[in-house]
């Protein structure tokens, strides 16, 4: 079970839009980054499918190479920033004994429930759900039948640069070069006031993602 929450600003930043998910799947995909970019696109879609996503997207996440801060990850959202569905895409690491506030609320009404209340199925657990959160918070259930494969598509690909020195930076940001190609620029700290590293002519700080881009669609895990 995975927790998901959507804040975003719509019709000229004027109302807010607040989405929480609950991804439920059977124990036999690991949670890794295929699973965090399943659940990622599954919602970009749906939220595109409504016209409700923004043309800027950003993400607060845990500071970890093996599901979060890695090549996988930079590649997908590089590929979108170049497809143009999003002009910049920015991702914040949570610095260490920091935590989700939001998503660990959502996480302790659900545990709270599981501890009193038996469930069987995932009818019944949907149930259930209703009743352990406000009406306002109430997260939506989402059962995942199958998961990208991310990670053997790009490297079947080859299609991604080997790239070092992304483990210290806090904030990263994927956008396009005056010359329209998808660099990653970086900074310590998300929230810090310095200017992103990368910003000058020759593009000398920048980091490349791609030796080409994929040309054929991610298969699902087996």
């Amino acid at each position: 079970l995975l927790a998901f929450i959507c804040h975003t600003l719509h019709q000229c930043q004027r109302a807010s839009l607040t989405m929480n998910e609950l991804y439920c799947l059977l124990p036999i995909w690991d949670q890794g980054t295929n699973l965090t970019l399943t659940i990622l696109l599954h919602h970009i879609m749906e939220l595109r499918s409504q016209g409700k996503c923004s043309r800027n997207l950003q993400l607060q996440m845990d500071n970890c190479y093996k599901d979060n801060k890695n090549k996988y990850m930079l590649g997908i959202f590089a590929l979108l920033v170049h497809l143009g569905w999003f002009h910049t895409v920015q991702l914040s690491f949570l610095i260490v004994g920091h935590t989700h506030e939001d998503v660990d609320r959502m996480f302790s009404n659900f545990v709270k429930g599981m501890r009193y209340d038996s469930v069987f199925s995932l009818s019944q657990f949907e149930k259930l759900v209703k009743t352990w959160y406000a009406k306002s918070s109430c997260p939506d259930v989402i059962l995942l039948s199958s998961i990208y494969n991310i990670k053997s598509w790009f490297e079947s690909s080859q299609c991604l640069l080997d790239f070092e020195g992304i483990s210290k930076p806090h904030g990263l940001l994927l956008k396009k070069d005056h010359d329209g190609v998808v660099r990653l620029w970086y900074k310590d700290y998300y929230s810090s006031g310095e200017d992103w590293k990368g910003k000058d002519e020759d593009n000398s700080q920048t980091v490349d993602i791609f030796h080409h881009l994929p040309l054929d669609q991610p298969p699902f895990c087996q």
